[in-house]
């Protein structure tokens, strides 16, 4: 499938049953965004899948199969990884926004509770920042394992947050 990349502060999502690539599809979206120059990916990693960037393909069996898709060797991706816990709860998204590349922030040591305070102050600290307006992507917000942001699964108030980013982004070229 194609999909032009400087389409996606329109907002993407990727929906699907368990096990069917929804997160793998969402990497090759980010891997190929970070193939250009200047962007800046925020990834919400509540699980710990996405630490993978920063590793080569070494897997013998995955490598077999690029041939079939034309694929040439592997290649890692310089990434910031925070890992964010109780402790670190405060952890300053619009830092890491102003830096081009990939920050993957791991989140899979914090309670259902503790997840959704993070997504919703981060998400908060964005809308407040106002940044200029532009009709041109300039950041890209991944949410993994969004459903957990929702009530029956322990979220109480980032997926209200969720749905003004989604309103609202846009308009400052975060997708």
């Amino acid at each position: 499938t194609y999909l032009d990349y400087t389409q996606l502060n329109r907002h993407t999502l990727i929906a699907g049953g368990t096990g069917c690539g929804k997160t793998v599809s969402g990497m090759a979206i980010v891997e190929e965004l970070l193939k250009k120059s200047g962007y800046s990916v925020i990834v919400f990693d509540p699980v710990g899948q996405w630490t993978g960037f920063v590793r080569k393909n070494e897997d013998r069996r995955m490598r077999a199969l690029y041939k079939k898709f034309g694929l040439r060797g592997t290649k890692e991706f310089h990434a910031n990884i925070v890992e964010i816990t109780a402790k670190t709860m405060n952890a300053d998204i619009l830092y890491y926004m102003k830096r081009s590349g990939l920050t993957v922030f791991k989140l899979d040591k914090l309670t259902p509770k503790e997840l959704d305070e993070f997504i919703e102050l981060s998400l908060d600290r964005i809308y407040r920042a106002k940044f200029s307006e532009t009709g041109s992507l300039r950041y890209l917000i991944v949410l993994d394992e969004v459903h957990r942001l929702l009530p029956k699964y322990g979220g109480k108030q980032a997926h209200i947050k969720l749905e003004q980013a989604v309103r609202e982004f846009r308009k400052w070229g975060i997708g």
